[in-house]
């Protein structure tokens, strides 16, 4: 009998610049206790900026090594619909550290791979921020920096994150 632990996130953004980003995610562990961790994570992907919308929706296999407190992880992910966005596959990498007992390190990097028939490049979205620990939820406030190796301007897009534990 496989455990399931869920948790639920949504980013709500929005600057004096007319962008606009919203993305809920669902991931369910199938083995919670285990030190080497197996989740399915699905999630959907709003943007407007400039009067140009952006949406999709991916779903992500992650491989996490480590507790909830200090760990490592890997995904791979599929495009599964989308409008104005590739349907390439997504790699990702991040992790979380404790360095108090109500405050984490975390950083969650995203690098968007063209399909083949693409004339794209591949794109990256760094991020770092930092985790406010409570109980059953916790708060994220950090950055995400759009990357691209051919880009030379930096844009910074700081991001507000609500992480709910729907299981105890």
């Amino acid at each position: 009998m496989a455990l399931v632990s869920t948790s639920a996130r949504a980013f709500l953004f929005f600057t004096f610049v007319p962008t606009t980003y919203f993305s809920p995610n669902l991931k369910i562990t199938i083995n919670p206790e285990s030190k080497l961790k197996f989740a399915i994570n699905g999630q959907y992907y709003a943007l407007n900026s400039s009067g140009r919308n952006t949406n999709f929706g991916i779903v992500q296999g992650l491989l996490t090594s480590g507790d909830s407190q200090n760990n490592f992880t890997f995904g791979l992910s599929k495009i599964i619909s989308g409008r104005g966005v590739d349907d390439g596959a997504i790699v990702t990498f991040g992790f979380v550290k404790k360095a108090s007992p109500k405050l984490s390190v975390i950083s969650e990097n995203h690098v968007i791979i063209p399909s083949s028939t693409s004339s794209s490049n591949a794109v990256g979205f760094l991020s770092a921020g930092l985790r406010f620990d409570r109980l059953m939820h916790a708060f994220d406030l950090g950055i995400y920096v759009p990357t691209s190796g051919l880009e030379r301007n930096v844009s910074v897009i700081p991001y507000l994150g609500f992480n709910v534990k729907m299981n105890k």
